[in-house]
């Protein structure tokens, strides 16, 4: 495949950033694949903004002017990785990420964060350390494509086509945490609560009440899971009504106390075989 030679590793790293961190809009001079290991932010391309959660991803290419920010109360982990060459943006295109859709959806995080942490080894700047480096962009590349297939595709849930549940989308990522449910989502866009209802179900293909309690969650277990923050400190974080709700709600989803949860993920190496004390270090480099 013509396409997908002439490719060579440019840059990858993993970061936690700070409470409403912020980047653009800016051109890169690379192509770079983000990828989000957990937290919350927010990607803006051509007047569209996208909220993204775990799994989600998105480019930043030298086509397309973009800007990004870390969500004030639960800031995003991204990993990425950059290429250069002659038949990267080719490559990303036959794969399905092509200037007019720069944001997607993976079904595992765990292959990429595997690259990524392997790059790590292989810094001296040798000829050996460099073709490395270009053998780990490539099979990052490959994980890129099999993994957007095998999830059914690109992430379109932020872009919706409807005025009205784009800005639903937008105001329930801006105001989750607040406890905010449908009927206030309604008043706050100054929507009739019924059509507003209908027609984000119609575009999202679920109810706006399953929708925000979706995001709240997943922001649950990247606190739970990689922070110490109390269970009460988190539900309140979150937007629960209490911590008994939360409590009831997380076991329904995970079959465990959010306490158990934090134990086991804590006590256990995942598939990498990196302990989660490593692993939060090394999200703080």
């Amino acid at each position: 495949m013509e396409s997908a030679q002439n490719i060579t590793f440019a840059v990858c790293g993993i970061s936690r950033t700070q409470p409403g961190h912020s980047f653009g809009p800016a051109l890169r001079t690379t192509d770079i694949v983000h990828i989000v290991l957990g937290g919350t932010g927010s990607v803006r391309v051509n007047e569209t903004e996208y909220h993204l959660h775990r799994k989600d991803g998105f480019v930043v290419g030298p086509d397309t002017p973009i800007e990004y920010h870390a969500s004030e109360r639960n800031p995003w982990t991204y990993l990425w990785m950059g290429f250069n060459g002659t038949t990267q943006r080719d490559t990303l295109t036959k794969i399905g990420l092509d200037t007019s859709r720069t944001v997607f959806h993976v079904d595992e995080f765990k292959p990429f964060l595997s690259l990524v942490t392997d790059c790590f080894s292989y810094t001296d700047g040798s000829v050996g350390d460099a073709l490395k480096l270009n053998s780990l962009a490539y099979d990052f590349l490959h994980q890129l494509a099999r993994h957007l297939v095998s999830s059914g595709g690109l992430k379109q849930n932020a872009v919706t086509g409807d005025e009205v549940v784009q800005r639903a989308v937008t105001y329930i990522a801006r105001h989750h945490q607040d406890g905010v449910g449908p009927s206030d989502v309604a008043e706050g866009l100054h929507v009739d609560r019924s059509y507003l209802s209908r027609r984000f179900h119609q575009v999202m293909g679920t109810t706006m009440r399953e929708y925000i309690e979706g995001i709240r969650m997943d922001e649950a277990y990247d606190l739970i899971a990689m922070t110490n923050i109390p269970v009460q400190e988190t539900a309140r974080r979150c937007g629960f009504k209490s911590n008994e709700q939360f409590s009831r709600k997380f076991k329904d989803r995970t079959g465990t106390t959010p306490l158990e949860y934090r134990r086991v993920r804590t006590r256990t190496h995942d598939d990498l075989n990196i302990d989660m004390d490593i692993l939060k270090a090394l999200l703080e480099r």
